[in-house]
């Protein structure tokens, strides 16, 4: 399974758009602007247990995932637990991060032109001293991947009216440098300057209830 690393705007082929595990393709009709299609409801509450098993730092629907959009719809949205814990000592996974905080979320946005690597970053806010935290999702995994033999430069007609997108399932607290304390934050992610719905997580410390 392959972790993250830095988000392509797109997997270019000749006629369409495709960023793993789905792909997005505009029909015939003119693309909304970004962001213009905005989910307006928030994604349903779920239990945060469901989220223990979110596979971490991966780029694949999961259940914990918002549903997949309609064609016509450009936007971020992100679903997260509640609340999630940790022990003070413990580390999480191969990255030592001190808290599994899944935050799952979904990108569909139109192709811009010159392509561009599309970055997500997420930001948390502490709802107690309003302190902003943030950082990209960065490459976690070094191997490189070798570049597209022979494939022709695109063209601005190329990618008109065409859409990219793709889930993603960072660990906030491998990207975010929050501390090691109970807390509230208001988080939120952002592509190209389109910000998604805002979630609230509670830290707490010890064992969920």
């Amino acid at each position: 399974m392959k972790r993250y690393q830095p988000i392509l705007a797109a997997v270019l082929t000749a006629g369409a758009v495709c960023c793993a595990p789905a792909c997005f393709r505009q029909q015939a009709q003119k693309a909304p602007r970004p962001g213009h299609n905005q989910q307006k409801e928030e994604p349903k509450m779920m239990d945060p247990k469901v989220f223990l098993e979110v596979p971490l730092n991966t780029f694949e629907r999961t259940n914990c995932s918002p549903p997949e959009p309609d064609s016509s719809w450009r936007g971020v949205v992100i679903q997260a637990p509640r609340r999630v814990s940790f022990k003070r000592g413990v580390r999480i996974g191969e990255t030592k991060a001190f808290a599994a905080i899944p935050i799952c979320g979904l990108y569909v946005l139109d192709v811009p032109f010159p392509v561009v690597e599309d970055v997500v970053q997420l930001v948390a806010q502490d709802k107690k001293t309003g302190k902003i935290y943030s950082g990209p999702i960065v490459e976690l995994d070094p191997s490189p991947e070798a570049p597209h033999p022979g494939r022709p430069p695109l063209r601005k007609e190329d990618v008109e009216g065409m859409a990219t997108g793709r889930y993603f399932n960072p660990n906030l607290a491998d990207f975010v440098k929050l501390p090691e304390a109970p807390g509230i934050y208001e988080v939120y992610a952002e592509v190209r300057g389109i910000r998604s719905n805002v979630v609230t997580i509670e830290i707490v410390e010890g064992e969920l209830k």
